[in-house]
């Protein structure tokens, strides 16, 4: 019989009812498998080896279609128009996070928390049982990690979830339990590690003063989520539905007691994760903590280190740039025309705008067009005039356009709000010096 290859729109079409029914089917995987390598269990009771298996495969291969999902709906980075948000949907992302928050902090079966056995047998099953629960912890922590846009889309919901876990692990003795936080706080410092947080808009690394208690303190509704001085109050959220619902759950369950501390509180706690395992060992005490939350907590300090470093080696203008500044948009450019334009658009040229940069750090991010019916193929550069920028005269024959950016793609009706379509470079181009630009 021919092969049918599944086309995206068929594989990734997703509903409420859909991520409902792999979250039951990953509760049912995981809680079976919990029960089946746990110790004491009667015999008749217990599960085959290939049994488990089958629930280690279950519980990954949904765990990865959930992550498939979740960025289907809600990517990371955005290329074209948003969609219409359905709440329906918003809600089962907020029922995702909460199933894999319990999975990442959920209690280990006694056979998984290292409990020794005088059977060579029992406890060769005890490793390969370590190994196939490893397996679905890890795959786990993958899709949190990748999801975690999703379940925080907010710098305050990102530093109050970082807060609130190390408030978690402060209060929790030294038994082996105490990994069960560490485990999911070692997921957040990953996540936070990934190259599309910037920490600096997310951290409160540098408090205006007196500002900061009155904003810490201040009541976080499910519209306003600037209760922070490092989220800017011009910051837009592409999805507000998503937002208000992940706001909204973070509250319920707080329960009111959210903790909100400043960045030396934070900071000082994060030594510790690194520094007390050293102590423990030392001291030749039983490691307390999980290793990758201390490997990941170091990461995580490098790069607020080198962030820092970053702003205070840098310009105002590269700082603008690399940390984000308000998008402005020029007039319609058939506004203002010049009719002795010296280059031509005719016979199937390409068409041009040119412009003049009287002034430093100006960044160009991309062009808006009028578009029509059906799906168009785009080339979009940006040149500029190097004989303006030298201070020569504009004649023609002495005019050198320089390539600074190129970007390529295609867009189509959906694009449009309502009529133009933006069409952006891969990141905004900065403009050295004043002069001409096209």
């Amino acid at each position: 019989e021919p092969i049918h290859i599944l086309s995206k729109d068929f594989s990734r079409t997703v509903t409420k009812e859909c991520i409902q029914s792999l979250l039951s089917l990953l509760q049912w995987s995981w809680n079976t498998f919990k029960l089946g390598i746990m110790d004491g269990q009667a015999v008749q009771h217990m599960y085959t080896t290939l049994e488990l298996e089958r629930l280690v495969y279950i519980s990954c291969a949904s765990l990865r279609l959930i992550r498939t999902y979740t960025n289907e709906i809600y990517p990371s980075q955005i290329s074209k128009k948003a969609p219409l948000e359905n709440v329906h949907l918003a809600e089962s992302i907020g029922d995702v996070r909460a199933l894999l928050k319990q999975i990442l902090s959920d209690i280990l079966p006694a056979t998984i928390q290292g409990k020794k056995s005088s059977k060579s047998k029992v406890t060769k099953n005890g490793s390969y049982h370590v190994r196939m629960m490893n397996s679905i912890l890890e795959e786990c922590h993958g899709t949190f990690v990748a999801c975690f846009h999703a379940f925080y889309p907010t710098s305050y919901l990102k530093w109050t979830c970082l807060c609130d876990l190390l408030a978690d692990i402060e209060k929790e003795n030294d038994t082996y339990s105490s990994s069960n936080s560490q485990r999911l706080l070692s997921a957040v410092l990953c996540a936070l590690c990934s190259p599309s947080v910037r920490l600096r808009t997310t951290f409160p690394l540098l408090p205006n003063g007196a500002s900061t208690e009155n904003s810490i303190n201040r009541g976080l509704s499910p519209s306003d989520n600037t209760g922070l001085p490092a989220m800017n109050g011009t910051d837009s959220h592409h999805y507000p539905v998503l937002v208000e619902q992940m706001t909204y759950r973070s509250q319920m369950e707080a329960n009111g007691l959210s903790v909100n501390w400043t960045w030396k509180e934070v900071l000082d706690h994060l030594l510790k994760l690194v520094t007390e395992p050293v102590n423990q060992v030392l001291l030749g005490h039983r490691i307390t903590y999980f290793a990758k939350l201390v490997r990941h907590c170091c990461h995580l300090l490098a790069r607020v280190v080198a962030e820092l470093v970053h702003q205070c080696s840098s310009t105002e203008e590269d700082l603008q740039s690399a940390c984000g500044r308000i998008l402005h948009v020029t007039p319609s450019r058939f506004t203002r025309t010049n009719q002795s334009r010296t280059w031509n658009t005719g016979n199937g040229s390409p068409d041009a705008i040119c412009f003049q940069v009287d002034r430093t750090g100006v960044s160009v991010a991309g062009v808006g067009i009028y578009g029509g019916i059906g799906h168009y193929e785009y080339e979009l550069e940006l040149l500029e005039d190097q004989s303006s920028m030298n201070g020569a005269d504009s004649h023609t024959h002495t005019q050198r356009w320089n390539s600074l950016e190129i970007t390529r793609g295609s867009f189509g009706p959906e694009d449009f709000v309502p009529d133009i379509a933006e069409i952006k470079f891969d990141k905004a181009v900065h403009i050295k010096q004043p002069g001409r630009v096209c």
